[in-house]
């Protein structure tokens, strides 16, 4: 029944697509996807969904989870990747944290999450790490995605700037956010050797946001901005 119910949505997904690319996706873009494809440059995506299971992440005024809105980005990438042609694979499908649950404190449960993502990215080294979060901050007027970089691979720079223009030209016209290098409290980029980057999608605290980031066709809009940003930077001699 899961799997029948995961083909349904593969469908729907891709009829919703090809609907959304009128939208968000340029003649250039178009260009970049096919260019990149049938030069086979594409690499192994680790689409990392922020969070799970106990680890709720941020909680909006409306009491919605962080997490869930990031389970239901990252399962839209997942599903558009996988039409695009990329291999990827998702560190969590479910409301599951990966954690070790016998684990007897909430600190230790959190460190063993953590542990396990990040031998997903030691066993793929050839992998790209996707990390999808949602952001949150005291004032309410603050909007907009703002991906941030790991400093230990080169291509997580220039991966972070390609998402972050490809949104902001094609979908957030009035978000003036800039990448940045990753902080210490990002613990999986700040380690990570991968090209990695964390997506935060948008702000929690503002409730126009708030209610597009829920949207599901505002959710399929933002997978596709990620994904086309990915294809640009592996193509990086097109300028979008």
């Amino acid at each position: 029944m899961k799997t029948y119910k995961k083909i349904l949505y593969i469908i729907f997904i891709t009829g919703i697509a090809t609907l959304i690319c009128l939208d968000v996706v340029s003649q250039n873009g178009q260009q970049v996807m096919q260019s990149s494809i049938y030069n086979n440059k594409l690499p192994l995506l680790i689409i990392d969904a922020g969070h799970g299971g106990e680890d709720g992440g941020a909680v909006a005024s409306d009491g919605t989870v962080e997490k869930e809105i990031n389970l239901n980005i990252a399962e839209q990438v997942y599903s558009l990747s996988l039409l695009l042609g990329f291999d990827s694979l998702m560190t969590r499908c479910s409301d599951d944290a990966l954690s070790d649950k016998t684990l007897s404190t909430i600190r230790e449960r959190k460190m063993s999450d953590i542990d396990a993502r990040m031998k997903i990215l030691s066993e793929h080294k050839e992998g790209c790490l996707l990390s999808i979060h949602q952001n949150q901050f005291a004032d309410r007027t603050c909007s907009g995605m703002q991906v941030f970089y790991s400093e230990n691979n080169e291509m997580s720079q220039p991966l972070a700037s390609s998402i972050q223009s490809y949104t902001i030209n094609n979908l957030q016209k009035e978000n003036t956010r800039k990448i940045k290098p990753t902080t210490d409290d990002i613990y999986m980029l700040k380690h990570a050797n991968n090209p990695a980057v964390m997506v935060e999608c948008g702000f929690m605290s503002n409730e126009n946001e708030l209610q597009n980031l829920k949207n599901q066709r505002y959710g399929t809009k933002i997978a596709m901005c990620i994904l086309f940003g990915v294809l640009d930077a592996s193509n990086p001699e097109r300028n979008i």
